[in-house]
């Protein structure tokens, strides 16, 4: 079902609901007065005020379970790629492509299960080249990167500036690139 149809849906049933509620409290008055119109409204007050607070309390309670997960796999994908930038792994003639794409799978697989879907949309956009990587490699996976840690800090509930995930992205960079390659990436 759709989203409007669902909220069309649940504005109807609300309305039935009121309805329902306004012809049996005119009933009761009618048939018993006041003060029972009263105790039964102030009742049933008290029980729709506390079962939306144990709702409330239900979500706050499943939301710090997922924001625990969610820390860790996102740190970890986080710590992984800021590893592939570490001076001992730009050394190796040959990476550990192997060792990476396993470790991003194993990472991939969590954020399926605590992700975000723009998360995971974001990472996969790492693995895709189009021609913009062919013209400017750096561009294009620090453009990638910026969505991808913006991404991650808006899931676990940050509220960043727009171009908080591109300044992210560049403090990989040895610090006095880091100008330059700003520069580079903003024109």
């Amino acid at each position: 079902m759709h989203k409007a149809s669902q909220i069309v849906l649940g504005l109807v049933c609300v309305l039935v609901a009121l309805g329902c509620t306004a012809y049996a409290i005119v009933f009761i008055y009618e048939k018993t007065g006041s003060q029972v119109v009263v105790t039964i409204l102030g009742i049933a007050g008290a029980l729709v005020g506390a079962a939306y607070q144990f709702r409330l309390a239900k979500e706050k309670e499943a939301e710090a379970r997922l924001f625990t997960e969610k820390q860790k796999a996102y740190s970890n994908l986080i710590s992984t790629i800021f590893s592939i930038y570490q001076p001992e792994a730009l050394k190796q003639k040959q990476p550990k492509d192997i060792e990476y794409a396993r470790k991003f799978n194993e990472i991939r697989t969590s954020l399926i299960v605590w992700g975000s879907f723009e998360t995971i949309k974001c990472l996969d956009s790492l693995s895709m080249s189009d021609a913009e990587l062919q013209l400017d490699p750096l561009k294009w996976g620090l453009k990638r990167q910026a969505a991808l840690f913006a991404a991650i800090r808006k899931d676990l509930g940050h509220k960043d500036p727009d171009d908080a995930g591109l300044e992210i992205a560049i403090g990989a960079i040895k610090g006095d690139e880091r100008a330059e390659v700003r520069t580079k990436i903003l024109k």
